[in-house]
């Protein structure tokens, strides 16, 4: 991650934390399907921000290291889940995670393996996992087929957001999830998600985004007018639901030879 991408997120936790959605209860389901269940199993989840998965994950059972170089979503995670002896807050990298070699059981990215930088986060993954280890890439994808609100919705970022087109959420698909996982190992599941928000809620889902503008922009107040009139013209009894696509990508990671 590059220092400029580190700071992306810095302004937005507070609607980060009470706006992201979580992740269906079936990701945790398939995750144990897959690992051994007879041992405590330690897990690195990596750009782990304000610890929406770290949270499930530990509600799973699991000890987790959450990896976070974002001081303020750190901070935002370690309030919250510091009370908790499975939690242990690293001031790291998905490339330099500081944590000992051979020592994970799974590393999860949840809404954040598009920041990485490749080719020193797959050396790092290799360097950190243990030899039946996992990796584990998921996020929420809005549904825009699901709704003309959401299509609308899409056609209001487009148009009022510069940074959208150009977001790397944009360009994830398979090939991206085989530069870290064994394509032979692969193993994918897709879940149904929404959110449900009334106009403060969805505002703030709004803003949580990192290509949204900034309440110090100049566009900020025309932009939030057009989310305001978007709102207003689908709401069924002052609230919206946002539907998503849940992806889970789960394999071992890709060995050197296989570069």
């Amino acid at each position: 991650m590059s220092g400029n991408t580190t700071e992306k997120f810095s302004t937005r936790v507070e609607n980060y934390k009470k706006y992201r959605p979580n992740y269906p209860g079936e990701v945790i389901h398939e995750l144990l399907n897959y690992l051994p269940q007879n041992k405590a199993l330690k897990v690195a989840d990596i750009g782990s921000g304000t610890g929406i998965f770290t949270k499930c994950l530990m509600d799973a059972g699991f000890e987790v290291y959450a990896v976070e170089p974002n001081e303020e979503m750190r901070q935002s995670a370690e309030k919250d889940l510091s009370s908790n002896l499975k939690f242990h807050s690293i001031n790291g990298t998905a490339e330099v995670s500081t944590l000992p070699e051979e020592s994970i059981d799974l590393i999860t990215a949840a809404q954040a393996f598009h920041w990485f930088s490749q080719e020193p986060t797959l050396k790092e993954f290799q360097r950190i996992l243990k030899p039946e280890g996992l990796i584990a890439f998921l996020w929420n994808e809005r549904d825009n087929d699901a709704s003309l609100f959401l299509k609308e919705y899409e056609l209001v970022l487009r148009e009022s957001c510069p940074e959208y087109e150009t977001s790397p959420h944009i360009s994830i698909g398979k090939q991206e999830i085989l530069n870290y996982i064994e394509e032979v190992s692969l193993e994918e599941f897709h879940f149904s998600n929404f959110q449900e928000f009334d106009h403060e809620g969805f505002i703030g889902r709004v803003l949580s985004s990192s290509y949204t503008p900034l309440p110090e922009s100049p566009d900020f107040d025309s932009f939030i007018a057009k989310i305001t009139k978007l709102f207003n013209k689908h709401q069924e009894n002052g609230k919206v639901i946002i539907q998503y696509n849940t992806h889970l990508y789960l394999g071992r990671v890709l060995l050197p030879n296989f570069m």
